[in-house]
């Protein structure tokens, strides 16, 4: 924490508390979208702008035991854009949240204007998406503090790194049968990431930019969870 923000957290009156969302949904060839929860007009923090949403949390906090928590967070989707996104975007599952938690006034614009006075960073992933109706959509979420290497769910949280089984080239044809992965063009590269005329050569890295190379700006299938173990 910064000095302004211990100084402010001991006031008898330290002011409005700002929790702020970054939703980046990029790794399925989407964006990163910012939403505060509140109404009226859009804030800007650190140069980013957020829009006013109204979410709704549950069991963000870590408890005094240190036991990792199993949070839940809901969108309104009235007006069907979340909605919108989580169809595009495999349910948002395995996309990273960030939720940042400041004071008002640290905001841009204002007088103690300072985006590097937050109370705290916390990352979570999309876990399960387990109500989706034309009010609300509620998903369940995992901290990634401390998860590289978990399960979840029934699968290893790995940050930089895809799980997915690639086809095989049999000398004549590639194979498909034991692949996961569901990449099927004609566009061939090796494991370094370099083009390749010869099928034979195709391998997959199982980097997140070896996935981008294979489908570009399309929805990205890739398996791994590039916000994980990640903290500010």
């Amino acid at each position: 924490m910064t000095d302004a923000i211990q100084e402010t957290i001991q006031k008898y009156a330290p002011g409005d508390v700002v929790e702020l969302y970054q939703l980046d949904a990029t790794v399925y060839g989407s964006s990163i979208y910012y939403f505060y929860q509140g109404e009226g007009a859009s804030i800007l923090f650190d140069g980013d702008t957020y829009v006013p949403f109204v979410i709704k949390t549950s069991g963000l906090e870590r408890s005094a035991g240190g036991i990792d928590p199993e949070p839940t967070i809901s969108f309104s989707d009235v007006q069907g854009s979340i909605g919108s996104l989580a169809i595009s975007a495999s349910d948002l599952l395995g996309v990273t949240l960030t939720r940042i938690r400041t004071f008002k006034q640290f905001l841009d614009g204002e007088a103690e204007a300072d985006p590097n006075s937050v109370i705290s960073t916390d990352i979570f992933l999309f876990n399960k998406k387990i109500a989706h109706n034309k009010v609300y959509i509620e998903w369940s979420l995992v901290s990634c503090l401390g998860y590289e290497g978990r399960l979840m769910p029934r699968r290893q949280v790995l940050r930089d790194t895809c799980p997915w089984i690639y086809r095989t080239y049999s000398g004549s044809a590639f194979v498909y049968t034991k692949a996961t992965c569901p990449y099927t063009g004609s566009s061939y590269f090796t494991a370094s990431g370099q083009v390749t005329l010869l099928p034979q050569s195709d391998v997959c890295g199982k980097r997140m930019s070896d996935c981008i190379l294979r489908y570009g700006t399309s929805a990205l299938p890739y398996g791994g969870f590039p916000g994980a173990g990640k903290n500010r």
